[in-house]
């Protein structure tokens, strides 16, 4: 290459962002830019078209953790003996971590009641090799000393104990509405659990767990205040114990969701770390680094169609690597249908461990960073969340906010909006909202199991902690008692597709008590060339809600497509024509009606209400960006079903 050559690029202008929207205001026709090709966060955060080098402004202060993670899954079936062979299973074949969910009486988990439930659970299991770490919920402090205590019976090294305790009070009342006591005794239980068991330093006892807001529904910038709030709320309330909060933050844990969203989650992530550096400093923390876990996002997983749930929580997984995460746990892609089985969870840790060793995205720590989108969408979020957080804190903190229902409004608010968003396929779902399958044949679980609810401790109720370590060492069961009960409203989980999937449910029942489904006939006129695109796209939404769609080949009159219609025994019709049809489209719709259709629909693809043509009261027209589940819902009652019994 001559040195002549390598002049030629300093003989162009030097390319301008006004350069460029010029151009692509050329192509959009009079369009706005920030109409068409800005998008916007549940938060309302402005994702551009185009970043460039002055967007990132002064790259964020690097916290990141090691570019390695922890392969966790959570063994969480009621037998002990069969979470024993989900935990060598997983240990076996590539886990390096064991998550143990306990049941209690709200939720599905392992029955851990008594020393011999957790000898069995974990036996053949190398404790002073590997971490352990309990998801316990509202039976987090008694399934806490039984692990202290095993590890005392078995003689583990202190050096040797390692995982998490996962206690976090305010997660496990935001879940169920209900805890045991108040808050600040639970706060109390703890600092005593830690005075009493002489937890080593590997070994974290408390968690910010953000999965309750999450499955609630709550936005990326919400997901991150909880966060920090959380492990505010911690600090103050084991100091006012007894515990300084230099040696909480050091026996902190972060557990934050990833979802399918790559690009928001990486940024969640490393927001998250920005946060927590800013609150160290601000309360003069030191050497107190966040160990920050991840678990894929429960409300994106879906019932129908679960298969899709694999390339869902590999996208999450992905995210999650590569926003920093120290442990991941992915979500077995049946995991909404029933218990998973063998497979499933061999799918999901898989998943990790192609991530890991095959893609070796645990190469290189922090990706991300230099990118200027996410770094502006990183200081986004951490500026946004913090703001947030200062509000929760100026109203008395993450445990008022709950108890007076602050947190609950928020998470309802973006809930709602996110699921009309869901209702018009703004957010499409593959597999519920878009393309389904009404043949479709769901994957194997296993045979479903009673909940993992502890045994009765036969009035033996211990009032502190020392005496249930004490119980703990003789064998019996534990149960904690507190003095009176928290309540307050519960964060109501919600898979973002749920109400398409309980239409779903309702076709089901139909098909089982009757022989078939609902059924609308879609009247198509004209050659294909006018009709297929609406035909499939009316197909597509009508059997997202289970009411399978006869396809018709073209009529060539409004009588003949009458005659037909009269002879398939259904009540419902869609109107499939070209734009050059409309008479002849009408002039049908008027004869569907005389003919027994209840209801009749019109396919538009105008793409908006204001663009469609008007029809008569008798007649709907079906067009992109409506809500799609009130169409659907409002079919089921034109011909006497009704929506509310779907999920009976």
């Amino acid at each position: 290459m001559h040195n002549a050559d390598l002049a030629l690029a300093s003989e162009f202008p030097p390319a301008t962002r006004a350069d460029w929207l010029a151009l692509v205001e050329r192509t959009l026709k009079g369009a706005r830019i920030d109409e068409r090709l800005v998008a916007r966060t549940a938060d309302g955060i402005e994702i551009q078209p185009l970043y460039a080098r002055d967007d990132a402004k002064q790259p964020l202060p690097r916290h990141v953790g090691s570019p390695e993670w922890l392969i966790a899954q959570a063994a969480d079936h009621p037998e002990p003996e069969e979470a024993n062979r989900q935990i060598l299973d997983d240990l076996e074949n590539g886990g390096s971590v064991v998550v143990l969910k306990v049941g209690s009486e709200t939720r599905r988990g392992i029955r851990l009641a008594e020393r011999r439930d957790l000898t069995r659970t974990l036996e053949g299991v190398q404790l002073d090799a590997v971490p352990i770490v309990l998801d316990g919920g509202g039976a987090a402090i008694e399934a806490s000393v039984l692990l202290a205590g095993l590890w005392e019976e078995r003689s583990i090294p202190p050096a040797a104990q390692r995982g998490s305790l996962g206690l976090d009070p305010l997660a496990a009342v935001a879940r169920n509405g209900r805890l045991g006591g108040t808050v600040a005794a639970w706060y109390a239980h703890i600092a005593d659990l830690m005075g009493q068991t002489d937890l080593p330093d590997g070994v974290r006892v408390v968690v910010a767990d953000t999965r309750p807001y999450h499955a609630a529904g709550a936005s990326e910038v919400q997901e991150l205040a909880f966060a920090a709030a959380a492990a505010v709320e911690h600090m103050r309330g084991l100091e006012a114990s007894g515990i300084p909060i230099q040696t909480t933050a050091q026996r902190l844990d972060f557990l934050i969701t990833a979802d399918a969203d790559v690009f928001l989650t990486i940024a969640k992530l490393r927001a998250a770390r920005t946060l927590w550096a800013q609150i160290c400093s601000a309360s003069g923390i030191t050497n107190a680094p966040m160990q920050l876990s991840v678990e894929t996002a429960w409300r994106m997983m879906s019932r129908r169609d679960p298969w899709v749930n694999m390339l869902r929580t590999t996208a999450a997984c992905f995210a999650a690597a590569m926003g920093g995460a120290e442990r991941v746990t992915v979500l077995p892609f049946t995991a909404a249908i029933g218990q998973p089985d063998g497979f499933a969870r061999r799918i999901a840790r898989n998943t990790q461990l192609i991530l890991e060793q095959e893609s070796h995205l645990s190469m290189v720590a922090d990706p991300a960073a230099g990118s200027w989108y996410v770094e502006q969408l990183t200081r986004e979020f951490a500026e946004a969340a913090w703001k947030l957080f200062q509000k929760i804190e100026a109203g008395g903190g993450l445990a008022r906010s709950l108890m007076e229902g602050h947190v609950q409004a928020m998470v309802r608010q973006t809930a709602t909006a996110r699921r009309q968003d869901v209702a018009a396929r703004r957010l499409p779902l593959t597999g519920v909202s878009a393309f389904p399958n009404l043949a479709e044949t769901l994957p194997a679980t296993l045979p479903p199991a009673d909940a993992g609810e502890r045994r009765d401790s036969s009035g033996q109720v211990q009032q502190t902690v020392a005496e249930l370590i004490e119980i703990a060492r003789t064998g019996g069961p534990l149960q904690l008692a507190c003095n009176g009960e928290t309540v307050i409203e519960p964060l109501e989980a919600e898979y973002i597709g749920a109400a398409f999937e309980r239409l779903r449910d309702l076709s089901d029942r139909c098909l089982a008590e009757h022989g078939a489904r609902p059924r609308i006939f879609l009247a198509n006129l004209g050659r294909p060339a006018d009709f297929n695109d609406r035909a499939n796209r009316a197909r597509n939404l009508f059997e997202a809600g289970g009411i399978e769609a006869i396809m018709t080949r073209g009529f060539a009159s409004p009588q003949e497509a009458v005659e037909a219609f009269a002879t398939s025994g259904t009540r419902l019709a869609c109107i499939c024509a070209g734009d050059d049809l409309t008479d002849a489209a009408d002039l049908l719709a008027h004869e569907l009606g005389r003919h027994g259709a209840v209801k009749v629909y019109v396919m538009d693809t105008s793409g908006s209400d204001t663009d469609a043509p008007d029809r008569s009261g008798a007649v709907t027209t079906l067009h992109e960006g409506g809500d799609i589940v009130d169409i659907l819902e409002d079919a089921y009652r034109a011909i006497g079903l009704h929506p509310a019994d779907a999920s009976r």
